[in-house]
């Protein structure tokens, strides 16, 4: 699933396209980048890297931290990368060696 490699797809243009699928709506995933960047910009009011940076130095915000991210991770149904990998599958035989490929590749 490497986007420079001759027909493969990214992980999040699987991702994103089972999203649309389960209608959810095209712009889903840009909505929760969106309301992620939000929760972060009110922690450390910086742009780009130094906002990431500066609320993850400040300790007192980790709580915050913590439950912004987890709302957006609540937000997107547990099982979506798994449909989205099933859909790119033709048949059982291929999800179990595209499952073992992408495990060896992690591994490495």
């Amino acid at each position: 699933l490497i986007e420079w490699v001759r027909d493969t797809q990214t992980l999040k243009s699987v991702v994103t396209t089972e999203a649309v699928r389960a209608n959810l709506g095209a712009g889903f995933m840009s909505e929760l980048r969106q309301d992620y960047v939000e929760g972060m910009y009110k922690l450390a009011p910086e742009d780009g890297a130094k906002m990431y940076l500066r609320a993850l130095k400040l300790a007192k915000y980790e709580r915050q931290f913590v439950t912004n991210f987890r709302g957006v991770q609540q937000a997107v149904p547990a099982d979506l990368l798994l449909r989205g990998v099933l859909s790119l599958c033709a048949s059982p035989e291929s999800y179990v060696t595209m499952r073992q490929r992408f495990a060896t590749s992690l591994a490495v």
